[in-house]
């Protein structure tokens, strides 16, 4: 598959995360992850990984964002007390 068929089939994957309705004081925390699993799956197309590499870079990759998205949710919360 050509390099940039391959960045439009990865850019139309993730486009459904760019998409969501999110509440604004989410809206940054999605944009910077949805930017940095772009940037990941793209890197892991060309790198030619076994299928455990991709899956276990996407399951430490999805633990990072969840992580931040708890601390981001519970400080929001606490905001609004």
């Amino acid at each position: 598959m050509p390099h940039s068929k391959q960045i439009k089939t990865v850019e139309m994957a993730m486009k459904p995360i760019g998409d969501m309705k999110v509440p604004e004081p989410l809206r940054a925390s999605v944009d910077k992850q949805n930017q940095i699993l772009l940037d990941l799956a793209l890197s892991m197309v060309n790198a030619g990984l076994s299928e455990q590499q991709v899956r276990s870079t996407i399951e430490t990759a999805c633990a990072s964002y969840r992580d931040e998205l708890i601390t981001t949710v519970l400080a929001i919360r606490a905001q609004n007390g």
